[in-house]
């Protein structure tokens, strides 16, 4: 086996793997739609979190944002998402609801425990959330050292 066969074939087994630890984090994904509550009897944006993987996901973070990309609504965590499963809520909104189209931007953590984003245009990447860089806390207090 010549270096280069040995190089294509470390790549595509690279690249196998990058596809593999992306194809459950493509199958999850939120959205907002127009939708009548029953509780204000009016039409209202009604926030969704889709999981159409075979596994469930974790530490979904769902936040709801304006038109100038702020905050519009208090964050939603979801803890667990179990497989094939569809989570919808209506958001506690900050003031009145956006004019627009509000969109929505995602955290979350694929059974692997890799953390995904998926921003407000619908574009998934690999992320590093800020607890990620946490320190171990201690085991009898809690606290981070």
């Amino acid at each position: 086996m010549s270096i280069a066969t040995y190089r294509l074939n470390l790549r595509d087994k690279r690249y196998a793997w990058e596809d593999q630890a992306r194809s459950q984090a493509e199958e999850v994904a939120g959205w907002l739609a127009r939708e009548m509550c029953n509780e204000h009897q009016e039409v209202e944006w009604k926030a969704y979190v889709r999981n159409g993987s075979k596994s469930p996901v974790y530490d979904v973070l769902y936040v709801t944002r304006d038109r100038e990309d702020l905050d519009a609504s208090m964050p939603e965590f979801i803890s667990l998402l179990p497989p094939d499963t569809t989570w919808d809520f209506f958001p506690t909104w900050f003031g009145d609801q956006p004019e627009g189209n509000p969109r929505v931007y995602m955290t979350f953590r694929d059974k692997r425990g890799n953390a995904w984003q998926r921003d407000t245009h619908g574009r998934l990447t690999p992320t590093r959330r800020p607890v990620d860089h946490a320190p171990p806390a201690n085991r009898l207090t809690g606290r981070i050292r």
